[in-house]
């Protein structure tokens, strides 16, 4: 039952995103609130020896609680993978028992103390192997196949989070451009302070 619903809302929702034109993401155009100075996340202290402070992540987390649409996307990014545990759930259970069972199968026929007899009946079950291998041969390109497009889609995913994150960064930087009033202003205090040193200096020559 559980399979059926998840089958179902997922495909509900694909069919709804499909509809119409496809919007694009958007984020403000104002400073990421986590980039902002009144974050205390952002300051220097986050960026230790350690490097705990993922910057996408939180970037990525704001994107999505500011767009609707990439939310719900994300939910389904997320949900995916159980369905597809959930929707396989009989194939590997049937992969699962029957490798138990031919492993099984060999520890018996290993039992057997006639090597003729052991030879005749181990040539049988090579032979029913060999037909339950090749009756799921298809199902095992497919599952394959499945899984190649789940690795490709989580690399979509990776893609995706780094141009929206790419995208508010490049705002934060263009918001937040450093202005050189404090490097001037600096600039002018060592001057000052290097001229009353060396005045000092003469003192005592």
């Amino acid at each position: 039952m559980y399979k059926k619903i998840s089958i179902l809302f997922l495909f509900a929702f694909v069919c709804s995103c499909s509809k119409g034109k496809q919007t694009e993401i958007n984020v403000a155009n104002e400073t990421p609130q986590v980039l902002q100075n009144n974050d205390s996340d952002i300051s220097l202290r986050s960026f230790g020896k350690k490097y705990d402070f993922n910057i996408i992540d939180k970037l990525y987390n704001e994107a999505i609680e500011k767009d609707e649409s990439l939310k719900k996307l994300e939910n389904v990014f997320l949900y995916i993978g159980g369905v597809k545990k959930d929707s396989l759930k009989d194939f590997n259970d049937y992969l699962g028992n029957n490798a138990r069972y031919w492993n099984d199968v060999d520890n018996y026929l290993k039992q057997i103390k006639d090597t003729i007899l052991r030879k005749e009946v181990t040539k049988d079950f090579d032979k029913f192997e060999k037909e339950y291998k090749k009756s799921i041969t298809s199902l095992q390109h497919k599952d394959s196949l499945l899984n190649m497009k789940s690795v490709l889609l989580d690399d979509y995913h990776t893609i995706m989070k780094l141009k929206i994150t790419h995208n508010m960064m490049m705002k934060y930087n263009t918001n937040e451009f450093p202005k050189d009033k404090n490097h001037v202003f600096m600039d002018k205090k060592y001057d000052t302070l290097m001229v009353n040193i060396k005045e000092q200096i003469k003192k005592y020559n």
